[in-house]
């Protein structure tokens, strides 16, 4: 572990806002403490020593938050012009700034285009959605300080170079008109909920919601082509299709960290409220011996997330809300709710749209730098005929094996506890599944389809005999021998 290698900071330079959302995390008990010159070379020295004795990428990114972070511009001018030294090493330095876009002026372009920091900035969706949780302590709105932020970034800075980022409540709903709202700026963007609102009734819209929103994405593709504006729905495309274990919600405590005000290290900047939470200091090091009580980040470690069938696809919830709830081993009902949702509307989507439309679909994958040997249609295409299945051969499902329906004409099935390995069904797979007792013979339940379905025994026999052969090689069922008919 003290040789973690380590990709990410998140430096907090204050704590200092000027606006009062509705849903901060922090509440209105809000400090106004700032990073001083002293705690931000500290901290810039130690970024420095722990790249150049764990990084294997001579890549680094750096995360201003706040607070308001560009109410203290003038030290992250500071750390960028002291990290910026290191390039001279051959060192990559990534800079972002998380901003509610209040505040801009000439310094802050200045440093922006110098450096080639990308910008993500806060905004809910139309005014009065907005204002209604975004707004100054003097309880008036932002929606319109934000707005002229954003165009005066993409006319004087640069598209790319600028995120929108909303974060969701039930005032968004229709969520789809968030959506909509920003199409319009023609740059990229993502949305997720909310994590403190415990409203029961929210959790359960948002299956709806996310649903229309995973549709519309699907519709536009079909009509205008694959569109790499929504971040989020990208992120979840990319986690289907790539092998990769999602095994944690984010790069916290993993190869990220948050440096606070005061030199302090913590997983995140979430954890900064707490100073128990503290694993270390730019004054001195890394406590790596304070990373076995947080283990349980892992989905593996969290009993919610083992009955799931997209355990590693979402990398479970955020483990600063579970410690809230007192439980560390719980999970956030909120993400969970939205991420079932996402990733059950796009495993439809898709499979319809490889159906329907192979263009779109093609054109997808290369959109999104999907090799075409991990696409949905490929692992279907793997699993036929893969070994041949004897017409007197009986099959009985593994008891861990588990169908997950997406809608009446697909599902998943997956092994428990081996959720990684899915398994797409259409619905002739789920009849075979259905089928599959531990008595019937490949032979019979191929006949039974024949005869529902009204066509000849021979015509459906290599596919059926397939799929049953399928199964087996994916370890979901196994044959049946003679000793235990008896």
């Amino acid at each position: 572990m003290k040789n973690q290698e380590i990709l990410a900071w998140d430096i907090e330079v204050t704590k200092r806002c000027n606006m009062s959302c509705s849903y901060c995390y922090i509440g209105k008990n809000k400090k106004n403490d700032s990073m001083n010159l002293s705690t931000a070379r500290h901290t810039v020295e130690f970024i420095r020593k722990s790249l150049i004795s764990t990084s294997k990428k001579n890549e680094v990114s750096i995360v201003f938050w706040g607070g308001e972070p560009l109410l203290n511009v003038d030290i992250i001018i500071f750390i960028v012009k002291s990290l910026n030294s290191l390039e001279k090493e051959n060192y990559t330095i990534n800079y972002m700034v998380i901003t509610n876009g209040t505040i801009f002026n000439e310094k802050i372009l200045f440093l922006l285009k110098n450096n080639n920091i990308l910008i993500q900035v806060s905004i809910d969706g139309r005014k009065d959605v907005h204002d209604s949780c975004r707004h100054f302590k003097s309880g008036c709105g932002t929606f319109e300080k934000v707005i002229n932020t954003i165009e005066i970034v993409k006319e004087k800075y640069s598209n790319n170079n600028i995120h929108l980022k909303s974060t969701f409540t039930r005032n968004n709903f229709p969520l789809q008109d968030t959506i909509d709202f920003f199409e319009k700026f023609n740059l990229k963007y993502k949305v997720t909920p909310v994590s403190n609102q415990n409203q029961k009734k929210f959790e359960e819209e948002i299956e709806n919601e996310t649903e229309n929103m995973i549709n519309h994405y699907f519709n536009l593709l079909r009509i205008e082509g694959a569109s790499t504006k929504n971040l989020f729905i990208n992120s979840c495309l990319r986690s289907i299709f790539y092998k990769k274990k999602n095994l944690y919600p984010c790069t916290s405590g993993v190869n990220s960290f948050c440096i606070d005000i005061n030199g302090d290290i913590y997983f995140c900047h979430r954890f900064t409220l707490d100073f128990k939470y503290q694993i270390g200091s730019v004054y001195s090091e890394i406590n790596f011996n304070k990373f076995k009580e947080f283990n349980i980040r892992s989905v593996n470690n969290r009993y919610e997330c083992k009955k799931c069938g997209f355990i590693y696809l979402c990398g479970g919830s955020c483990l600063y809300t579970s410690l809230q709830k007192e439980d560390a081993h719980s999970t956030n009902d909120i993400y969970c709710s939205f991420n079932k949702s996402v990733f059950k509307s796009l495993f439809k989507n898709l499979l319809k749209l490889a159906r329907d439309d192979r263009e779109s679909y093609n054109n997808l994958m290369e959109s999104m730098d999907i090799p075409k040997d991990t696409s949905i249609l490929e692992k279907i295409k793997m699993n036929n005929n893969v070994m041949p299945v004897k017409e007197n051969s009986s099959f009985s499902k593994i008891s861990k094996a588990v169908l997950y329906p997406l809608d009446e004409d697909d599902g998943i099935i997956y092994l428990e506890g081996e959720e990684e390995k899915k398994y797409i069904a259409n619905t002739t797979t789920m009849v075979i599944w259905d089928l599959i007792d531990g008595n019937r013979t490949a032979q019979e339940i191929t006949q039974e389809i024949a005869n529902v379905c009204e066509v000849e025994f021979e015509t459906i026999k290599d596919d059926i005999y397939g799929q049953l052969a399928a199964f087996q090689e994916l370890g979901l069922v196994e044959e049946v021998t003679a000793e235990s008919h008896v």
